[in-house]
């Protein structure tokens, strides 16, 4: 499969401790691996495993067709100059140098061997710039609109309506019920900073499921949906079909099968 891009596709989910936001970032980079994609991935944890703000960043550049014998570019720098590796047939490593405003680009041919050339400043860390991201897929309403700042004009933005308290205003006795929140991100779609606003009502992924443990799940099914119903250029690395795959062979057995469960009722809510 061909899929060639010249920029990332920058995704981030974001939750609190406990939702699931770090698998479901990896399910994402496992999926876009397996369609052939060159992914870079990382996490931004709290200080509470639980309760915690997690944030998880995905960079995908559909930029691979080994099939076809075009060869592999894998992007690499950073802010400043960054040294770049040549691998030679004999294992040997040469550094180089890039200046701030390229970025290294290692070529991969058909005898393995490894030569650096230049591409754009689009090259970049696995964390996502701010004002890059075209998916934000969100837990929590806070955490949605804390995380918006990451997302580009146009972006879709999937979240959950329903908070989760964090432990330590729970114990103050202090209240929130995501409204402000979700009010503010309605204002930005309606003003067209949001390209697509959907919100996912956790009470009804319970009463479909009779669940809520996979929530995460559910919202990564719905950005899915909302991609290959938009006909994405990156629907194909992440599709349905390609997804079920990676949860059957990635999540603990006795977890599949309701996780499948509730990447089809999220995917059926777009499509």
């Amino acid at each position: 499969m061909t899929n060639k891009t010249n920029t990332f596709f920058n995704i981030v989910v974001c939750g609190v401790g406990g939702q699931g936001t770090v698998l479901s970032s990896k399910l994402l980079t496992e999926c876009a691996l397996r369609g052939g994609a060159f992914v870079r991935c990382a996490e931004t944890i709290g200080m509470a495993m639980r309760g915690g703000s997690v944030l998880g960043h995905v960079r995908i550049l559909g930029q691979r067709d080994l099939e076809q014998g075009d060869g592999v570019t894998v992007p690499f720098s950073s802010e400043s100059d960054s040294a770049v590796s040549s691998l030679g047939e004999n294992g040997t490593v040469t550094p180089s140098l890039c200046s701030k405003s390229d970025s290294a680009v290692s070529s991969l041919g058909e005898n393995g061997t490894v030569t650096p050339s230049l591409c754009s400043t689009e090259c970049q860390s696995p964390l996502v710039p701010v004002g890059k991201a075209q998916l934000l897929i969100g837990f929590e309403p806070v955490e949605t609109l804390r995380a918006y700042r990451f997302c580009s004009t146009g972006a879709l933005v999937v979240t959950a309506t329903d908070p989760l308290m964090p432990p330590a205003a729970a114990v103050q006795g202090l209240k929130y019920n995501g409204k402000a929140q979700l009010a503010a991100l309605e204002l930005e779609a309606a003003e067209g900073r949001i390209g697509r606003l959907e919100l996912v009502n956790n009470s009804d992924v319970m009463d479909k499921l009779g669940f809520d443990k996979a929530l995460n799940v559910v919202l990564l099914g719905a950005a899915l949906g909302i991609l290959a119903e938009s006909n994405s250029p990156y629907a194909s690395l992440l599709s349905y079909e390609a997804m079920q795959g990676v949860i059957e062979t990635s999540v603990k057995p006795q977890f599949v099968e309701f996780n499948l469960k509730a990447l089809e009722l999220g995917y059926q809510l777009q499509t």
